[in-house]
């Protein structure tokens, strides 16, 4: 049995229904010595970090990912198809080293059923703003979120409908709402039902302290 942690995503102007959630560790921010740093890593934003480091990074996420993925889907009716979110910018705006997290979990899904490899579902192809840079001025280009902006940004496989989605992602922060956006689209293209398996939880700045 693995420690994942259930929470529910409550539905808000976003989401048009409550969707239960799964997460591994809660994550209090980067220099938070509770916060494990493998996320911070993968994410490699500016595009800085070293091979080593990366591996190191990819292998800790990996570490128990399949079973975590099992555990989840023993909750998920059949059909389930494995869904990533996509990064903020469109994939060729990044560099292989920036994509660790998407290759990271892929290599966890092929150890699956082919069917169960949505991870071509969901392709960005408009820019939007990198929330967790924004206020540093390293946001880019694109709109912040608001309702429907998935909808807007990414092509939408019809593979989708009928489909019982487990949508993976690096963090979950309540208050962004990327998250709620993206599984209302997928609702909205036919998704039989949504789970969210995030790898970090945002914990409230209240709680974070070192």
């Amino acid at each position: 049995m693995s420690n994942l942690k259930k929470f529910t995503i409550e539905k808000n102007r976003f989401l048009s229904q409550d969707i239960q959630g799964y997460y591994r560790y809660e994550h209090y921010g980067y220099h938070d010595n509770r916060t494990p740093k493998y996320i911070n890593t993968l994410k490699n934003d500016f595009n800085n970090t070293n091979q080593w480091e990366l591996r190191k990074a990819a292998q800790e996420l990996h570490n128990g990912l399949i079973d975590e993925i099992i555990e989840i889907g023993e909750n998920i009716e059949y059909p389930a198809v494995i869904c990533i979110v996509p990064r903020s910018k469109v994939m060729a705006d990044f560099d292989d080293n920036q994509l660790q997290f998407f290759y990271t979990i892929k290599k966890a899904i092929n150890h699956f059923a082919d069917e169960s490899d949505g991870t071509n579902y969901i392709i960005r192809y408009k820019n939007t703003r990198t929330t967790h840079l924004n206020k540093s001025g390293y946001g880019g280009d694109g709109a912040l979120p608001y309702p429907g902006i998935a909808q807007d940004t990414c092509h939408f496989s019809p593979e989708i409908k009928g489909k019982n989605i487990l949508l993976i992602d690096d963090l979950y922060t309540k208050t962004v709402n990327i998250i709620e956006d993206m599984a209302q689209a997928l609702l909205n293209n036919g998704a039989k039902s949504v789970t969210v398996f995030a790898i970090g939880y945002n914990m409230p700045k209240s709680n974070n302290h070192t």
